[in-house]
């Protein structure tokens, strides 16, 4: 069973998303900032990551960018509710910070959902709580 990590400062949409997540068997940890995501990955074994793009304080871009420095490659599906399509800037720059596919709120979030999983089962088992990841220079 995978642990998927949750980070979204709406607790209504976390909600939905840990319902998807355990209808796929799924075990959830959620968050609803960065700072307290990052805090989650130093205590518990995570298998892959879902980062709102938007939230106050620590927004999805500086959480992935910490995320790849401090705990290497998990799998990250990069959620947006402020889509005009995936081609807006923020969700390139994600995609060029290290998250590994994106998708829009309210529409796609299933599927994508399903791909992330599938990212994850290729990976292989989480990584130790704290434990030090080799991250590529």
């Amino acid at each position: 069973m995978h642990t998927i990590l949750v980070v979204d400062d709406c607790a209504d949409y976390r909600e939905f998303l840990e319902t998807v997540l355990k209808r796929h068997g799924c075990r959830t940890v959620s968050r609803d900032s960065g700072p307290s995501a990052l805090s989650a990955l130093g205590e518990l074994p995570v298998d892959g990551i879902i980062v709102d793009l938007v939230m106050a304080g620590m927004d999805g871009l500086e959480l992935i960018r910490a995320i790849r420095r401090q705990h290497g490659h998990l799998p990250i599906l990069l959620l947006t509710g402020g889509c005009i399509g995936l081609r807006n800037p923020y969700v390139n720059a994600a995609l060029a910070l290290g998250a590994d596919m994106a998708a829009c709120k309210g529409g796609g979030e299933v599927e994508s959902i399903r791909g992330l999983l599938d990212l994850v089962a290729a990976s292989g088992p989480a990584p130790r709580a704290g434990a030090a990841q080799s991250v590529p220079a």
